[in-house]
C-alpha cells in the first residue's frame, strides 16, 4: 500500500508531535486548494473526520457529501478510525492480502 497522509493544521500539528508523517492542507472555509478540493481531483481515498462543532457543520456536511459523490470511506469516530489503522497496518505487514 502506497498513501501519503493529508491532514489540515491542528491534526497535523498533532501528527507531527507523534513522529508521524503528513503533508497539509486547508480547511473548507480556508485557502485553496483545500481537502475538498483534493478530493474532487481523485487524491483522497479515505477521509477520518472525528471533531464536530458549530464551526465546522458546514465543512462537515461539505466534507460528506462530496465522500459519498465520490465514493470515498469517511470515518467520524475515533473507534473506527483506530480500526483503520489497524487493518492498515495489517495490510502493509503482510497480515492481511487486500
Amino acid at each position: 500500500m502506497d498513501f501519503e497522509i493529508v491532514a489540515t493544521t491542528g491534526t497535523a500539528a498533532f501528527l507531527r508531535r507523534s513522529h508521524t508523517l503528513c503533508s497539509h492542507t486547508f480547511k473548507v472555509h480556508e485557502e485553496r486548494p483545500n481537502l475538498f478540493d483534493l478530493m474532487k481531483e481523485g487524491r483522497v481515498g479515505l477521509v477520518i473526520k472525528t471533531s464536530s462543532d458549530a464551526d465546522s457543520a458546514y465543512e462537515e456536511k461539505a466534507l460528506r457529501r462530496c465522500a459519498i459523490e465520490s465514493n470515498i470511506p469517511y470515518i467520524t469516530t475515533v473507534a473506527a478510525a483506530e480500526a483503520a489503522v489497524h487493518g492498515i497496518r495489517s495490510c502493509m505487514e503482510g497480515a492481511l492480502t487486500a
